[in-house]
C-alpha cells in the first residue's frame, strides 16, 4: 500500500514540475510579460537605459522620465481606444512619437542625440539580419540583442527615435 502512495505522489509531483516547465511557442510575438507592462515600468526601463548609454545628468534623467511616461501613457490610451479607423491610430502614434522625439531633443545635447540615433540604427539592422536569417532558413543565427545591444525591445527602441 505504501509503494502504492508512493508512486502515486511522485507521479503527480514529475506531472506538476512537467507542466510548469511547458512553455507557449511565441512564433515572433512579444511576451505577455511586455504586452502588461504599464507604462510607468516602461518609462522607467527605456529613461534607466538612456541613462546609461548616453550619460544623462540627473535633471536630464528626470526630464526624459516623464516625457517617456507622458508618451507612453498617451500610446496606452491610443492602443486602448477601438473606436479610431487603422488610419486614424496610425496618424495619432506617428505624432506622438514625433512629440516625443522633439521633446527629447530640446532636452538632449547633439551628442546624446546622435549617440541615441546610432544605437536606435544600430538596433534596426540587428533586427533586419535576424528576420533575414530567421527568412532564410527558420533559424535565428545572429547573436541576440542582449549579447550585441541595449536590452530594450524592438517597440520600445522604435518608439525611442524613428527617422
Amino acid at each position: 500500500m505504501k509503494r502504492i502512495l508512493i508512486a502515486a505522489l511522485a507521479f503527480t509531483l514529475a506531472t506538476t514540475l512537467a507542466q510548469a516547465q511547458n512553455t507557449p511557442d511565441r512564433k515572433g510575438k512579444p511576451c505577455k510579460e511586455h504586452k502588461m507592462k504599464s507604462p510607468e515600468d516602461r518609462a522607467t526601463k527605456v529613461t534607466d537605459w538612456m541613462t546609461k548609454e548616453l550619460a544623462l545628468t540627473p535633471e536630464q534623467s528626470t526630464k526624459v522620465k516623464v516625457i517617456n511616461l507622458k508618451a507612453f501613457l498617451k500610446l496606452k490610451t491610443l492602443k486602448a481606444d477601438t473606436t479610431l479607423a487603422k488610419e486614424q491610430r496610425k496618424a495619432q502614434h506617428k505624432a506622438i512619437k514625433t512629440e516625443r522625439r522633439t521633446e527629447l531633443k530640446a532636452v538632449l545635447t547633439s551628442e546624446q542625440t546622435e549617440k541615441l540615433k546610432a544605437s536606435v540604427k544600430a538596433k534596426k539592422e540587428l533586427h533586419k539580419e535576424r528576420k533575414a536569417a530567421k527568412q532564410k532558413d527558420g533559424k535565428v543565427n545572429v547573436p541576440s540583442k542582449k549579447m550585441v545591444g541595449p536590452s530594450l525591445t524592438d517597440e520600445e527602441l522604435d518608439d525611442l527615435l524613428e527617422d
